[in-house]
């Protein structure tokens, strides 16, 4: 008896093929398992030994099948009652006394300057003292 020495992609191509070719061996039995079992249901339908199970009013091409539709249902239910019991957000009540204080009306001028200031002029600052002739001098610990 002769052992083969595969290698590990060797030895993967070939369990793939081998899981593939099984794969496509039993997607052909269910789909022949489909086809004949349709192919009886229409030869039924044709004899009139099987009732029409769609709905009144139901197109023949949207057939849905209970199960599906019962899945549905539930899905959209269960996502209606989670939006349903989720509590409104409340902004806070205005309040005039707060609202034209001189404090906060200074601050809606002086924020985006101290920002601007601190892009351009503290980030580089630090990355500046950050740097090895400064940082021993400095005393900036990372």
């Amino acid at each position: 008896m002769r052992f083969r020495c595969l290698s590990l992609a060797q030895f993967l191509e070939v369990d793939f093929r081998e899981r593939a070719a099984d794969q496509n061996d039993k997607l052909s039995e269910i789909l022949g398992a489909i086809v004949a079992s349709n192919h009886a249901k229409r030869k039924a339908e044709e004899q009139g030994k099987l009732a029409d199970v769609s709905r009144p009013g139901d197109s023949p091409h949207a057939k849905v099948p209970r199960a599906i539709g019962r899945k549905i249902a539930a899905v959209v239910l269960l996502v209606s009652l989670s939006l349903a019991s989720a509590s409104p957000a409340v902004a806070d009540r205005y309040d005039k006394k707060r609202a034209g204080h001189p404090l906060r009306i200074a601050a809606y001028v002086l924020y985006p300057i101290g920002a601007l200031l601190d892009v351009l002029i503290m980030r580089p600052a630090h990355w500046l003292v950050s740097q090895e002739p400064f940082k021993s001098s400095v005393g900036h610990k990372d």
